[in-house]
């Protein structure tokens, strides 16, 4: 609940931890999975709004978008060839090729 969400907070930034066994669990599932997640989320967020902006004032387009220029595409086609090599496996390389195809097209 809202209140326990608040009262956890509280504690946390004045460092009173006088809390239940269940407040110290609800703590560890706030700050260990939920805090992360949406940190992650509003960073992503931000990177997905800023790289629209510079295609838009690159190309002057307010309907820009990274279709426009094929950026899409050989992302896809960078993935695809790390998906081909094998290297699906790994957790980095499949991005990696991906970024890396977006880059160069």
């Amino acid at each position: 609940p809202l209140g326990d969400i608040a009262s956890i907070l509280l504690s946390k930034l004045f460092g009173t931890l006088d809390m239940a066994p269940a407040g110290e669990t609800f703590a560890a599932v706030l700050f260990d999975v939920r805090l992360p997640r949406i940190l992650t989320c509003a960073a992503v967020g931000a990177a997905l709004s800023i790289s629209g902006v510079l295609f838009q004032g690159i190309l002057l387009n307010p309907l820009a978008d990274p279709y426009t220029l094929g950026v899409s595409a050989g992302a896809a086609f960078g993935a695809c060839i790390a998906i081909l090599l094998n290297l699906g496996a790994t957790f980095v390389s499949v991005p990696a090729f991906a970024f890396t195809g977006a880059c160069a097209t």
